[in-house]
């Protein structure tokens, strides 16, 4: 046990930066709330001042190692993000809006992990400051927040390698800069780039500056938070296709944007395997559930729309709702449903496997059936015409297997419940790949509001699950994780 309590003591500085930025995060909406006049903004000054303190008092007060292991990486990321929930809850529960804690904290997971599943019930009623808190959880969780604090502290030295390989997506971790440090600067400032644009986009479309900020931060962290109850409903067709179009975006790897800009050239994003087969899969599956909705006598412009706008965000996890999908021919609930468990490409703000996991698995199958056909045949898995490391191949296949079997039981946990089939298999999907709408009981005009505590704290779990890609989370569960090594 003693090996444990030193990893503890050793991730507690960078442990307390984190809940420090946490709480410098809180006086954005009371700065806002103080400008709108709310009696309440006192409780984000509050709790924003405690964090703040608390978190300066654990750097402080205990020394910073220059480096870290992958044990401590990871509980580090785990810690970071299970208190990231507990504290974002506070201006829900301090507001009123929320009165149980299980609701309170399944907001704010889902705020953070970019989920899109909310358990309030009236959205335009709540006060302004409490629409951008519920924004900045999105934006902060999007890139990562650890790989955020990475880019802003300089202390981290070597530890920053671990950090962010524990947190990071995909199957290749991969490095823009030759240190994880300058890396994760560059993605930070692209996410930053991308944001300001798509805010100033949404503004010349017809949006009040502070919808187009939320509504902003929604799309480029693919959370799809929206002010509005019905979602993006509401909004013309133009606003919708630029939403979708920036989720879209988004849904491809942040460093590619920085890639393009130094080589000057959009080829950068074509020469990519992965945005290629992630383009095609929006494409056939928009053109699939289009055709079937003309095939029922709906009009084909309206079909391209609704289809275009509601599967980008699908295979983005992006919860915004342009239209009931559950009105959609089987084979559109179908992408629906399948989708989110392909994800965004690796490196992204997207959840799910990832595309560039499922390249992997299908020349993986491809090589294994060239290889009984040829047995002495050597046979390559390569992507973007480098060979892909044994390694990496090996980890996609054992990624698969976690996640289809957490998919698997959670929703035989959901059906043991009383819930049926249909409504277990959705919103175990959209919690684990973090879209947030399902079907049936928890379809596109209802809420989570109404389930019971502990299941909301076992979706909260699955959503961590999902954003963290299952390690950081699991391995808490392991008994040698708590040995002393």
């Amino acid at each position: 046990m003693r090996g444990n309590l030193g990893s503890i003591r050793r991730i507690l500085p960078y442990w307390g930066l984190t809940q420090a930025v946490l709480g410098f995060s809180m006086f954005m909406p009371m700065i806002l709330g103080l400008i709108d006049g709310e009696r309440l903004a006192y409780i984000y000054g509050l709790s924003g001042a405690a964090g703040l303190t608390a978190g300066l008092l654990l750097f402080k007060c205990f020394p910073v190692e220059d480096e870290l292991t992958h044990k401590d990486a990871c509980l580090l990321v785990a810690l970071t993000w299970l208190s990231a929930g507990l504290y974002g809850a506070v201006p829900y529960l301090g507001y009123g809006v929320i009165s149980r804690f299980p609701q309170a904290f399944f907001e704010a997971v889902a705020g953070f992990s970019t989920t899109g599943a909310s358990v309030l019930t009236d959205m335009e009623s709540m006060e302004r400051s409490l629409h951008l808190w519920h924004s900045v959880t999105f934006w902060l969780g999007g890139l990562g927040i650890v790989v955020l604090f990475v880019s802003m502290l300089s202390f981290f030295g070597n530890s920053g390698v671990q950090v962010y390989m524990a947190e990071v997506t995909g199957p290749i971790k991969e490095r823009i800069a030759p240190r994880i440090k300058e890396t994760a600067r560059i993605l930070l400032l692209t996410y930053i780039v991308l944001t300001l644009i798509a805010i100033l986009v949404l503004i010349l479309a017809g949006m009040t500056p502070f919808e187009a900020l939320c509504h902003g931060f929604g799309a480029v962290s693919t959370g799809g938070y929206s002010t509005q109850n019905d979602s993006i409903i509401g909004y013309g067709p133009v606003v919708r296709l630029i939403l979708a179009f920036l989720v879209m975006l988004s849904g491809m790897q942040i460093h590619l944007f920085y890639a393009a800009f130094q080589a000057r050239s959009l080829n950068v994003f074509w020469r990519n395997e992965e945005v290629r087969v992630y383009l095609a899969l929006i494409l056939g599956s928009v053109l699939i559930t289009s055709f079937a909705m003309v095939a029922e006598g709906r009009q084909m412009l309206a079909s391209l729309l609704d289809s275009y706008v509601q599967l980008v965000c699908a295979i983005t996890s992006t919860g915004f709702i342009s239209t009931d999908y559950t009105a959609w021919p089987p084979v559109g609930q179908f992408f629906f449903l399948v989708l989110p468990y392909i994800g965004a490409c690796a490196g992204s703000t997207g959840a799910g496997l990832k595309v560039g996991r499922l390249i992997i698995l299908m020349k993986g199958m491809g090589a294994a059936l060239t290889r009984i056909l040829h047995p002495k045949a050597v046979v390559h898995i390569r992507i973007n015409n480098k060979p892909a490391p044994a390694e990496a191949i090996a980890n996609t296949q054992v990624f698969f297997f976690i996640y289809i079997l957490i998919a698997v039981s959670s929703t035989a946990v959901f059906c043991l419940a009383g819930y049926d089939i249909r409504t277990s298999f959705s919103i175990v999907s959209a919690c684990l790949n973090n879209v947030g709408p399902a079907f049936e009981q928890m379809g596109p005009m209802t809420h989570y509001g109404s389930m019971p505590g502990w299941s909301l704290i076992f979706l909260s779990l699955l959503m961590l699950l999902g954003r963290l890609e299952l390690y950081a989370i699991l391995v808490l569960f392991s008994r040698s994780f708590w040995r002393e090594s």
